[in-house]
């Protein structure tokens, strides 16, 4: 279940340049904003990692493990709890938008970000 942040209602997912698992710095005070509220608040944390259609779908898959590890060292670097973040990889089986345009496929290059119970 989902809880209600109070300072924010919910997490922009961080999202990736193609065949990339770095976090861009353009994402940092999305996660910092999250390290702070999950400090505070000893929320749970899942990360959902997901890469677009390009590539090999084994490629893909690891890809996308990596990125939500990324997001996870980050946060635990920062102090939060590694036994308070569960990742899972989708590869690229969950696109939100369509792979056949670069936007699209920017869009399902990411990591998403739930708070739970």
């Amino acid at each position: 279940m989902t809880k209600s942040v109070k300072a924010k209602e919910s997490f922009n997912n961080i999202e990736f340049g193609f065949d990339k698992a770095t976090i861009s710095r353009d994402f940092e005070a999305e996660l910092d904003e999250l390290v702070a509220v999950a400090k505070e608040n000893g929320y749970a944390i899942k990360l959902s990692g997901h890469a677009d259609a390009i590539g090999e779908y084994v490629y893909n898959w690891k890809l996308s493990k990596s990125r939500a590890d990324q997001v996870k060292n980050y946060l635990v670097n920062k102090g939060v709890s590694a036994s308070k973040i569960a990742s899972t990889e989708f590869g690229d089986t969950k696109p939100i938008a369509s792979n056949a345009t670069s936007e699209g496929r920017k869009k399902n290059r990411r990591v998403e970000i739930e708070i739970v119970d």
